[in-house]
């Protein structure tokens, strides 16, 4: 009965903010489904029909005054693949205001850290990587997820170049704030970024660092991520992940990827999508992580869809 009336208060919000003619607000949703053949090198294989990151969610915003613009966007997980009870789970949800002076958000969001790295992935939230959703091989684990109690600013676009400067905060007496300090450049199909990320928990401190780079074209695309996550108390990682895209048509695209993590092995994958219209995509992928160690590497061959719908917006 709770859910229902979640549900129910959602569509009601929704069909206000919609009508209000002071506002730019859309409801969107990306149903993300595939049928995955996984083997592993120890003779174990899975098939299975699985959810990748499936969901939906709310965003826009209303003029205030002084030349100010509020902004909201709350998104929650949709199991499309669930056969229990919990449809919905928790994902982020954030407010903020815009101005000439750039942006200020407050809420649960995704690190501008994580974001550099997920641009660069063309098979993000597919079953090449080693889960289901989330980041490919290559990335670090930092390229998933949310931070809670973040707040953030973002310079407004001074000729291609942007920063932003982020603290999560720790509502505990410890103090244990995280940060995130970045500078990107973009503009004439050419991006460059670096993002440095601090973690604070009781006891332990660990720092990554991401320098990015990214060309695109109509017709191709090349981009390359270089990590180093540093945990203090033992050694630091050394990540590397480069990927490319080509359009072999106006409706096809061949993508490629090669990610190498130091000391743990390395990774490939390649695909095809189709696009059976503006928001329909139809890929089939080949991923493979060989690893250095006694773990069992990893073959995946994946065939899914990409359905996107949206009401309202602009």
């Amino acid at each position: 009965m709770k859910s229902e009336l979640k549900v129910i208060a959602a569509a009601v919000l929704t069909a206000v903010c919609i009508s209000s003619p002071v506002s730019a607000n859309e409801v969107y949703g990306d149903i993300r489904l595939s049928v995955n053949s996984i083997d592993k090198a120890d003779g174990t294989s899975t098939d299975s029909q699985d959810n990748n990151a499936s969901r939906i969610g709310m965003k826009g915003g209303y003029d205030l005054d002084g030349g100010l613009r509020a902004l909201y966007h709350i998104q929650a997980g949709l199991d499309a693949d669930s056969t229990g009870d919990e449809m919905f789970t928790r994902r982020f949800a954030f407010a903020g205001l815009k101005g000439d002076f750039g942006k200020v958000l407050y809420g649960t969001l995704s690190s501008p850290y994580k974001m550099a790295g997920l641009k660069i992935d063309p098979f993000y939230d597919t079953a090449a990587g080693e889960g289901i959703a989330g980041r490919n091989y290559g990335l670090s684990n930092y390229t998933n997820g949310w931070f809670d109690n973040v707040i953030a600013y973002v310079t407004p676009d001074m000729n291609g170049f942007q920063a932003n400067a982020v603290m999560v905060m720790d509502d505990t007496t410890a103090n244990d704030h995280h940060y995130n300090y970045g500078l990107s450049y973009n503009k004439a199909g050419f991006s460059a970024g670096f993002q440095y990320l601090e973690v604070n928990t009781v006891g332990s401190e660990e720092e990554a660092t991401r320098l990015t780079a990214a060309y695109k074209t109509n017709q191709w695309s090349i981009g390359a991520s270089m990590e180093n996550v540093d945990p203090k108390a033992s050694a630091d990682t050394d990540y590397l992940y480069v990927a490319g895209t080509y359009n072999l048509s106006t409706k096809n695209t061949l993508k490629l990827s090669y990610g190498d993590v130091d000391n743990d092995g390395t990774g490939m994958a390649a695909g095809v999508s189709h696009n059976l219209g503006k928001k329909t995509e139809l890929y089939a992928l080949y991923s493979d992580v060989d690893y250095d160690d006694t773990r069992d590497n990893r073959t995946v061959i994946s065939i899914g869809v990409s359905h996107k719908f949206s009401i309202g917006g602009n």
